[in-house]
């Protein structure tokens, strides 16, 4: 099978980066692999195999068609039994591009995102919908409000989407590989998101003030590329508030495995969300979530099981449940068993690979 993938970018984030994982296994298991991105965005370069083809279609201006002729040209040369696109506009450059191929791939559209974050996207998502209606293509989404939300707001039919979560590989990430847990009484909390608005930090760092009115001894730890020069408000308010010595800005990290390592809790504020590897990342570790109540989140934690899930913005009810889990290391104890379970229950990333090469084979046959 030949199969290839259409990024928007190889930069730092969840999707870029499991989708490059997602690309080095299909290449491993016998097929023809090949990455296409449509920006100069190398980040996360050195992730991607020896094995997978990699290809730049670079649009160098905001309205550059001319990009279409080069991933044209990939298309005709590569030759692709299936095109998988991680967003609407590398769908839509990657489907024109096709129509002057004379052997027509199947094209899958990936949602890596539900709801529109402001007006002018909401307007973009009613014109791509429109123009994908027109096509008779799959879609694969990652958890399960996609489909109600793209059939209810847009008219997108159930019968073309496919459920297949994001996974992990639960061997690397497994309590058992984990440092020893330190011993000194600490709390320790972790976030892991890059540093912008949609991952709204404000409410984290609102919550550890909140926490700390009443309890002194815990650490929190952010790691995450600081996207939108946002670090600086952020440690100038850790400062006022005289927490510099419990609040840790590590930057972007490569291995999110040593940051969970002794994690009592992992906690996540975002607006908005798709299904976040991080949280995936967390509950294979065994470490409990406090994660916003938004996107695919309900599919990783069971409120009260695995976690909690708060409204977006409710630092108050985060710093609650921080002192529930302080205060109640038993419950704290089951839940980190029910994540660890659930995990390897629903996000084993050879699972999800096997799932895309089931449902690829079923597409070709139709």
């Amino acid at each position: 099978m030949r199969i290839l993938f259409v990024l928007g970018g190889l930069r730092i984030g969840g999707y870029e980066i499991l989708t490059v994982k997602t690309a080095n296994a299909l290449s491993q298991r016998g097929n023809k692999v090949a990455i296409v991105s449509l920006s100069k965005d190398q980040q996360i370069l050195e992730r991607v195999s020896p094995e997978v083809e990699l290809h730049f279609a670079i649009r160098y201006f905001k309205f550059d068609l001319s990009i279409m002729l080069r991933v044209f040209k990939i298309l005709r040369n590569f030759k692709p039994d299936i095109v998988i696109s991680c967003a609407f506009f590398e769908y839509f450059i990657a489907k024109f591009a096709s129509f002057y191929n004379f052997g027509k791939p199947k094209f899958i559209l990936a949602f890596h995102f539900t709801k529109p974050f402001d007006q002018k996207e909401k307007q973009w998502n009613k014109i791509y919908t429109f123009l994908a209606k027109l096509f008779k293509d799959n879609y694969i989404t990652i958890h399960k409000s996609q489909i109600e939300f793209f059939n209810k707001h847009y008219g997108l039919p159930r019968k073309r989407f496919k459920l297949i979560h994001n996974g992990v590989d639960i061997e690397y990430f497994r309590p058992e590989r984990i440092k020893n847990k330190q011993c000194d009484g600490i709390f320790r909390i972790v976030h892991i998101a890059n540093l912008k608005p949609l991952k709204d930090q404000w409410t984290l760092l609102k919550a550890m003030i909140e926490l700390d009115k009443t309890y002194k001894k815990w650490e929190l730890k952010i790691a995450g590329e600081d996207q939108v020069n946002l670090r600086a408000d952020y440690e100038e308010f850790v400062k006022q508030c005289n927490l510099m010595d419990r609040i840790k800005f590590l930057g972007p990290v490569k291995e999110t495995r040593e940051v969970l390592s002794n994690a009592d809790v992992f906690i996540l504020t975002s607006i908005t969300e798709s299904l976040p590897v991080s949280v995936i990342e967390a509950i294979a570790m065994g470490v409990p979530c406090i994660v916003t109540d938004v996107g695919g989140n309900p599919d990783i934690i069971e409120n009260g099981k695995e976690g909690f899930l708060v409204e977006p913005g409710d630092y108050k009810t985060i710093a609650q449940y921080l002192k529930f889990l302080i205060e109640n290391p038993v419950k704290r104890r089951k839940m980190s068993i029910a994540a660890r379970e659930k995990a390897i229950r629903e996000f084993d990333f050879n699972m999800m690979i096997k799932k895309y090469c089931n449902f690829f084979n079923y597409i070709l046959q139709k």
